[in-house]
């Protein structure tokens, strides 16, 4: 199977009640959504991707019109990627040389809760450009609040200070066997210390860290 339905226009009811969506094994699966099939999943919840080696993103465009943006998963609140060697990222967008991120500014999941990745060859979670898109009215992961990070050694760190505070909900943190060399953002620009309006993670209540050998600081 290359993909779960390959027409590209359904009927405005196609879908329309899908909450959950597991796959597992899927060898030759190379993306899970198209463009014009994730306009039909304002009910969809749980997406839990594994053990599919061919897949490269979850959202795939029918055309290349760099003008279309995807729509919100408006309901999407737990997201599981697990075991995808050839994975570049959730949405089409073209990575910069090497480098792969999970998001780009392209996606919105504004209520996603909880994020589960592991054994995934992403550089990045986010990229910058999520964080700078004008069109969206509010934080795009403010929602946020567990996040576990297992198994991802071409992470280079988790966020930026910029990302970070935006992660105003985030209440748990797991990371493990990762290459990173330190876990929570440093202060940017020259700053010494951060004010009120710097805070980060005001919410946060569990970490848990291990197996990290090139760790440098928390």
């Amino acid at each position: 199977m290359n993909q779960i339905c390959c027409c590209q226009s359904l009927s405005k009811d196609s879908f329309a009640e899908l909450k959950i969506i597991k796959i597992r094994l899927c060898g030759r699966m190379k993306n899970v959504f198209l463009f014009s099939m994730v306009q039909q999943l304002a009910a969809l919840e749980t997406i839990e991707i594994s053990e599919c080696y061919s897949l490269e993103k979850i959202v795939d465009m029918e055309t290349n019109n760099e003008k279309e943006t995807l729509p919100k998963f408006s309901k999407l609140r737990s997201l599981t990627l697990q075991s995808l060697s050839m994975f570049t990222g959730f949405d089409p967008v073209a990575s910069d040389g090497d480098t792969r991120s999970l998001f780009h500014h392209k996606i919105e999941v504004p209520k996603l809760e909880r994020m589960e990745l592991s054994v995934l060859q992403i550089n990045h979670i986010w990229s910058d450009q999520t964080w700078n898109n004008k069109n969206q009215s509010i934080s795009p992961f403010q929602n946020l609040i567990h996040l576990d990070v297992n198994d991802c050694w071409n992470l280079e760190c988790l966020w930026s200070f910029s990302i970070a505070r935006h992660l105003e909900n985030l209440q748990s943190l797991s990371v493990s066997e990762c290459k990173m060399r330190y876990i929570f953002p440093q202060v940017q620009g020259g700053e010494t210390k951060m004010n009120n309006k710097n805070a980060i993670f005001p919410n946060l209540k569990t970490v848990k860290l291990s197996n990290i050998k090139s760790l440098c600081k928390i």
